[in-house]
């Protein structure tokens, strides 16, 4: 499914970095006990994440 609004220039690339930087997260403060050294909540990780791919300003503003 195509979402020609997120303006990205290889959707498949960007998958692989999201998911890429997940599973970084993941293993850092988990599996190398990263959360003890510095940690971080996930919903920060992944609001920055989401942030640096495609932007806030370029999706909608949810209704409240």
């Amino acid at each position: 499914m195509a979402h020609p609004e997120l303006h990205l220039k290889d959707a498949e690339a960007a998958a692989r970095i999201f998911m890429g930087s997940l599973i970084s997260f993941v293993l850092t403060q988990n599996i190398l006990h990263g959360a003890a050294i510095a940690p971080m909540a996930p919903d920060l990780m992944v609001d920055c994440l989401v942030d640096t791919l495609i932007g806030r300003s370029q999706l909608p503003m949810p209704h409240r």
